[in-house]
This record gives C-alpha cells, structure tokens and sequence, in this order.
C-alpha cells in the first residue's frame, strides 16, 4: 500500500474500517484516506469505497452528493457494487428525485441482466412491497429463487424470502403488517408460516 499499489490501499482501508470501536473514528478516518488514495489512481474499488463513506458518512461528514459523483465514477468502469448502490439511492429518495423506485428499478434490471446476485435480491423486494406501486409477487419470489439457486448459491436469498411470507409482504395493502383479525386471515397468515420455515430450512 505504502508503494502506492491501488489494490492494498483499498485492503488497508478496509482493515482500518473494520477496526476496534475505541479506535474507530481515527481508524475510519484512515480507512477513507487509504481509499482515496487508491481512487486517486482511478481504482475502481477505491472510488466506491469513497463515496461509501460519503454517503455512510464513515471517516467524514455524510454527503449523498459526494457519494453520488463517486459512485457514478466507479461505475464508469463497469463497478457493480456502485451502480448498485446508485440504486439504492434512488430508492431512498435521494435528491427528492420523483419517481424514484422506477429508476432504481430501471438500474436493478440492468444489473440482473448482467447475473448480479446482489441486484437480484433488491428488485425482488422492490417487487414484494405495495407501497411502490409495483407489487409483483410471482416476479419476486422468481428473483429470489434466481439469487439462491445462481452459481454456488446465495443462502441469504432463502432466508429473505422466508422472511417476506413471514412478514406477509406478498400480500396486497399489508407492507409486512404481522397483526391479523379475522378468520381467513388466520388461514392466510398460517400458509404464509408454512412458506417461512420451508424457505428458512433449505
């Protein structure tokens, strides 16, 4: 790192981030000096990791604008975690930008195109809720099926599924609402249980 070679800066930025909590805002602040000096070479990992820190405000003041022009760069270099995490910011409301969830959906579907498990995973959420208007149970439950099964495997994609029928997130106008009244809502709320454990024990 201290020869200047992007890719151990980037590893020593996250050594330093990971760093006991005592230490962990002198540390922080070291983390995003190491990773600035690797995107100073125009290292993809580092420029991520720096808007990372900007808009988790890690080692320095949170500035989603920062963290946007940082990510955008990354992403120029074809860095999926940072278009990802364009996304994300879409989806949070970044800027009060209107529309917000269809961009970041436009962005998750780009990504999936290219088999990026993460992105899998956060349009099928996207896809789970109501409240984006653009609830599609059957598109989501296939992302995260699409996320277990690819490659080697992503377990977390079992669980997070397990966890939309147990928050009954597939249903319509409940937003994972667990409190259930009458009778066939007993019935419904005890099928999407069933789903849950089948899912977690996979």
């Amino acid at each position: 790192a201290q020869k200047n070679y992007a890719p151990a800066q980037v590893r020593m930025g996250q050594y330093c981030e990971n760093w006991e909590k005592q230490l962990r805002k002198s540390k922080e602040e070291e983390a995003l000096q190491w990773y600035q000096k690797a995107a100073d070479q125009e290292n993809a990992d580092g420029i991520y990791h720096v808007g990372r820190c900007y808009g988790k405000g890690i080692g320095t003041d949170w500035d989603e604008d920062t963290a946007y022009l940082y990510y955008w760069d990354a992403e120029q270099q074809g860095h999926l975690p940072a278009k990802l995490a364009r996304g994300r910011f879409y989806m949070e409301g970044f800027r009060g930008v209107r529309g917000g969830a269809k961009k970041a959906e436009k962005i998750y579907q780009e990504l999936v195109a290219k088999e990026y498990v993460p992105a899998m995973k956060e349009l099928a959420w996207l896809y789970t809720y109501d409240m984006y208007g653009m609830q599609d149970a059957e598109k989501a439950k296939a992302l995260f099926l699409k996320a277990a099964y690819h490659g080697e495997g992503d377990a977390s994609a079992f669980k997070e599924l397990a966890k939309a029928y147990m928050w009954g997130s597939f249903r319509k106008n409940r937003w994972g609402n667990p409190w259930i009244n009458s009778e066939e809502e007993q019935s419904l709320k005890a099928e999407e249980q069933k789903e849950a454990v089948y899912w977690l024990t996979r």
